[in-house]
């Protein structure tokens, strides 16, 4: 597969789990599609609130710098957008209110086409991921 195999796409939304999670799985291939000048929306499903060695951070702080990480990341790879629902980092559960924020973006934003995880996969063993990728199918 190529980037030509995503000609036809004009409005992209990417659900992620975390906030680095689009930057660091197909960061390349959204600068690409937004330098052919398709909108990009991009949604973390969880706050991102756990995950550092600095003990000096609280949950709150560490979300509220994953939050301005993840805006900064926005402005570099050309998302027009970036989303943050208000789920605990590692608690997310593809259920109804996660569905039903999800769908909530897929009407707000108007996107043709949806990046996300695959939940299917055997070898997807974040369980953050999987819920994601299910919410978002």
């Amino acid at each position: 597969m190529t980037i030509e195999s995503f000609t036809d796409i004009q409005r992209l939304i990417v659900v992620a789990a975390h906030p680095d999670d689009l930057e660091t799985l197909c960061g390349g291939v959204i600068a690409l599609l937004a330098r052919r000048g398709v909108t990009i929306f991009s949604v973390n499903c969880t706050l991102g609130d756990i995950g550092t060695q600095d003990p000096t951070l609280t949950r709150a702080a560490l979300a509220d710098l994953r939050r301005q990480e993840a805006e900064e990341a926005a402005a570099i790879l050309g998302v027009q957008q970036v989303f943050t629902l208000p789920h605990p980092d590692g608690e997310l559960t593809a259920d109804l209110t996660l569905r039903a924020e999800i769908a909530h973006l897929y009407r707000l934003t108007q996107a043709d086409t949806v990046f996300t995880f695959d939940p299917h996969w055997p070898g997807q063993m974040h369980p953050d991921h999987r819920a994601a990728g299910r919410a978002a199918l």
